[in-house]
């Protein structure tokens, strides 16, 4: 097919040529198609002659103006911003720039130590301290809320037995809670709810 073109690319006579297409800007392959070439004229831009050989899963074809180049696609993939730990959706060819990683933090509390995501137990800790103190201040408020109005009904000789059984029900259950060290969280055992 070479005999088709002169030295400049353009066509000797009319013809019809097989052609594949690549993208204007990241080269990456297109589309096969025929093209009608007027003798003199070239074949359509960005495209070539030179037939795409197969590619392996995972990578696609580009043109570097020579020749077709395999390159990695993990487009579409997520990666992990290796500061943060944040999680992006990949969009452009080949590898992810050198601050993401494909490797999938496994905690909120993962750091990346240059190699691999490792467990910065001393955070994870301080957030379950955080997480145990809001639960035995929300269970506080439960407690003393239970106990205000019994505590009520006994000040005005009110209070049914089941009330005052339930008053001492509740205090004890304050008095638990209150004996709760939440430094110790995770591994806390809540009293249940009188």
């Amino acid at each position: 097919m070479a005999e088709l073109f002169d030295k400049n690319g353009n066509a000797t006579e009319t013809t019809t040529v097989t052609v594949y297409g690549f993208d204007q800007q990241t080269g990456e392959y297109q589309n096969t198609y025929k093209a009608r070439i007027l003798a003199g004229t070239g074949i359509p831009g960005f495209s070539t002659m030179q037939a795409v050989p197969e590619s392996k899963a995972g990578y696609t074809l580009v043109w570097n103006g020579k020749a077709w180049q395999e390159r990695e696609d993990h487009r579409g993939k997520t990666a992990y911003e290796k500061a943060t730990g944040d999680a992006v959706i990949i969009k452009a060819l080949g590898l992810p720039d050198d601050e993401y990683t494909l490797c999938e933090p496994a905690t909120p509390y993962d750091k990346w130590n240059g190699t691999a995501w490792v467990t910065d137990t001393d955070a994870r800790h301080a957030a379950d301290v955080v997480a145990a103190e809001q639960q035995k201040s929300t269970l506080l408020a439960e407690a003393a809320t239970e106990i205000e109005w019994r505590q009520y009904a006994v000040s005005k000789g009110i209070a049914t037995e089941e009330e005052l059984a339930a008053l001492d029900k509740w205090n004890l259950y304050r008095v638990r809670l209150m004996r709760i060290v939440t430094s110790q969280a995770p591994e806390i055992e809540w009293p249940g709810r009188p």
